[in-house]
């Protein structure tokens, strides 16, 4: 039988509406890895005279954020047995690729005129918001499971 959303007509969604929006916020990162494949690749030759981060890295992350972020998305859109546990792994790899490369890339670039401190001004803030995040992600991927019983 079913289950008809009040007042629309429409049948209801199987999924909560949270992990809907995880799914859509995954799907959206994967979308900006993709056009950061995409700038890099139409900007490879600028990118090349910079002293920033090589192209081939930025080309090979953006690859693995696009393909992993939508392996993620698909399967929390369908809220498949393996999503749960694939979302909780990746938001994990995904903090710690992120601190790193905030930590030894961007915010200590190789040609710095002067010292600057490992951790950014807002640290603290950062560091709250990602552990609010994790606790959020692994809270809603906890539902996929329990719609599976």
């Amino acid at each position: 039988m079913k289950h008809i959303s009040k007042g629309s007509g429409l049948p209801a969604s199987p999924r909560p509406r949270r992990v809907t929006i995880l799914a859509l916020g995954v799907l959206i990162m994967a979308c900006l890895s993709l056009t950061r494949v995409i700038l890099t690749l139409r900007d490879w030759d600028f990118l090349s005279q910079q002293a920033g981060a090589s192209p081939l890295y930025l080309l090979l992350t953006g690859l693995i954020g696009t393909i992993v972020g939508v392996r993620a998305g698909y399967g929390l859109w369908w809220m498949l047995p393996w999503g749960a546990d694939f979302i909780r792994g990746l938001s994990l790899v995904y903090s710690l690729y992120a601190w790193l490369e905030r930590l030894f890339l961007y915010d200590r670039p190789a040609l710095a005129p002067a010292f600057q401190p490992l951790l950014p001004g807002n640290w603290m803030f950062l560091v709250g918001l990602n552990l609010l995040l994790l606790v959020w992600v692994f809270w809603t991927s906890k539902s996929i499971g329990e719609a599976d019983e």
